[in-house]
């Protein structure tokens, strides 16, 4: 079920498996980006989450300050209940670095990569 979207990013819940989807859309601001990733974080500790799907396949560069910042809300996810986080890598090899600038200051919880939304989900609803 939708819970929230900007031109950015749409935010699905499925509360019965207590997982948040994140499906990023294309290339937007840090303003947008930062916003995106604080609606999560409010979302995913007011509906009392545990998983975190982040589906990037469509997404775009993100610059680094930004992921540092997601980084920071990162840990206020841990706090607040994140069991696993699984993301689903795009083609585009510059995405791909923005992820990987995220995933390697994370580290708080298990982190799993995807090519397909599918096998990620049927992943993170192993770990809960």
């Amino acid at each position: 079920m939708k819970v929230w979207e900007s031109s950015m990013l749409r935010i699905d819940l499925d509360e019965n498996a207590k997982l948040l989807t994140q499906t990023w859309k294309g290339f937007g601001s840090s303003q947008l980006f930062r916003e995106g990733i604080e609606k999560t974080l409010q979302i995913f500790v007011q509906k009392k989450c545990a998983l975190l799907l982040a589906d990037s396949s469509a997404g775009a560069v993100v610059k680094k300050e930004d992921t540092d910042y997601a980084v920071q809300i990162a840990a206020e996810l841990a706090r607040g209940g994140l069991k696993a986080q699984a993301f689903v890598l795009p083609a585009n090899a510059f995405v791909k670095v923005s992820v990987n600038n995220f995933t390697k200051g994370a580290g708080l919880y298990p982190i799993q990569y995807f090519d397909d939304a599918i096998k990620a989900r049927e992943w993170l609803l192993s770990q809960n």
